[in-house]
């Protein structure tokens, strides 16, 4: 008899359904799920940003009642003649922002300035206070592209 009970128990855990969070050894996780790297309820926003001869802005909109967060931004931007000069971000908590930017000479090719935000974004200065990233002037013969990502919470 014990041999019987022994046998259907064995026989009740091999059947036995696995638990819904269990997942069979050897198949890999789901590459189809997505998280949001920003936090819940937030509203995520861009802005971008063209320009030639002169500095050129783009503004991250301000929302009644919400901070905006800067959470990335790059530019690039050519000339006729190399330079460098200073860009800046305005808006943000603990005022602005200052920056070195490039701007290759067309001979050579397009610089490209990444603004290294880190893992954590930069809050707004206020509560409703849009965030302005203005690049450097890329001058004579110049073309500048940029463009700025982050959220409204």
């Amino acid at each position: 008899m014990k041999r019987v009970l022994r046998k259907l128990a064995l026989l009740a855990c091999v059947l036995a359904p696995l638990p819904a969070h269990a997942q069979p050894v050897g198949l890999a996780p789901s590459p189809f799920v997505q998280y949001s790297q920003y936090p819940t309820g937030s509203t995520p926003i861009t802005c971008n940003g063209t320009g030639t001869t002169a500095a050129t802005t783009c503004t991250l909109a301000a929302a009644a009642n919400k901070f905006t967060f800067l959470c990335g931004a790059y530019i690039s931007a050519d000339a006729t003649a190399a330079t460098a000069a200073s860009g800046s971000i305005v808006g943000v908590i603990g005022g602005t922002m200052p920056f070195r930017q490039s701007v290759a000479a067309v001979a050579a090719g397009t610089a490209f300035t990444a603004l290294p935000i880190g893992s954590v974004c930069i809050q707004g200065a206020a509560v409703n206070t849009a965030i302005v990233i203005t690049s450097a002037a890329a001058g004579t013969g110049g073309n500048t592209l940029m463009g700025g990502w982050g959220y409204l919470q």
